[in-house]
Order: structure tokens, then C-alpha cells, then sequence
């Protein structure tokens, strides 16, 4: 799937993250894909996945909420080219490619069986858990800034997951 998050204000506004094939996680937690430095924005926020030729999105629990198009989320919910995501401060906008959009017709809400993957949500004690492993690793732009200085991003989570465990 070649759908894009654009972040639509801010210092960042018009930068594209491109969305991978798996999961996508957003909130401030050290497996997080895309990390904002923000308190309105919760360790592990929402999520976008891919399922068939749909992208769905979800909220993981957050404290403030994930808003669709200004409504907030309480359930799997499909997206569609134009649709605006805020989380916590940050407002982005979905951008899926014409060829996928026709590729099937689109529909409401996604099956249970579609997403249940994404259904099952952390319990505490597992955000407890991330939260004590978190440290100080911040993602900011094409680098992951670390308390004692920046390597550059070449694998994303997979370069993540090394530090953290080199750190430990």
C-alpha cells in the first residue's frame, strides 16, 4: 500500500510519512513509529494498519483521543484519500493513490475479523512496562536523538529496537 500521512501544520507541515505494509503505531512510546514530542500525545495513541485494500484506523486508549475528519474515534474506522487524523496537537492528512481507492468499493467500518489484530489493546501493566523501558530515545525528523547524541536513521524501528537493546 502506498498511502502517505502528511503532517498539515507546524514546522513539519507538507512532510510526508510514508506508511509501510504492517502496522503503524503513533504516541511517544519507544516502539512507536512516528514519536511526537508531545504531552497531548499518549505513549501508544492509535494506530494505522492495512487490511485487504483498506487502511484502517484505531485508538489505542489514548488520554485525548484520535479524531477522524473532527470525530472522535471509538472504533476501527476505514480511511479515505483527504481524511484528516488529528492526534493529540498534530493534524495529518491521509493520502492513499487513485489505483488503490478503486481497487475496491470502499465500506463503513471494517469486519472484527479484519482487525483483530489491532483489537487487542495493552493491558497496564504492559504500558507500565514500556513506559520504565522508554529512556530518553526521541525520534525527531530522519534521526533518532539519543541523551548522548544522534545516530543517523537508517532502519527505523528495527534501528530502535537495537539501541534500546544495547542500552539495556
Amino acid at each position: 500500500m502506498g498511502a502517505e500521512l502528511v503532517i498539515m501544520q507546524g514546522r513539519h507541515a507538507g512532510k510526508r510519512v510514508k506508511l509501510p505494509p504492517t502496522p503503524f503505531v503513533i504516541g511517544r512510546g519507544a516502539n512507536c513509529h512516528l514519536r511526537p514530542a508531545s504531552a497531548s500525545v499518549s505513549r501508544l495513541h492509535c494506530a494505522l494498519a492495512p487490511s485487504g485494500p483498506y487502511l484502517v484506523l484505531r485508538d489505542l486508549k489514548s488520554r485525548n483521543g484520535t479524531y477522524l475528519n473532527d470525530r472522535r474515534v471509538s472504533r476501527p474506522t476505514r480511511l479515505r484519500d483527504g481524511d484528516r487524523i488529528r492526534v493529540g496537537e498534530l493534524m495529518f492528512q491521509v493520502q492513499i493513490p487513485r489505483a488503490e481507492m478503486t481497487a475496491q468499493p470502499q465500506l463503513d467500518s471494517p469486519s472484527e475479523s479484519e482487525v483483530a489484530w489491532l483489537l487487542r489493546t495493552p493491558s497496564d501493566e504492559e504500558q507500565a512496562s514500556l513506559a520504565r523501558r522508554e529512556g530518553t530515545v526521541e525520534v525527531s525528523g530522519d534521526t533518532i536523538v539519543l541523551g548522548r547524541g544522534d545516530v543517523p536513521m537508517v532502519a527505523g524501528k528495527y534501528l530502535v529496537d537495537r539501541v534500546q537493546k544495547k542500552r539495556q
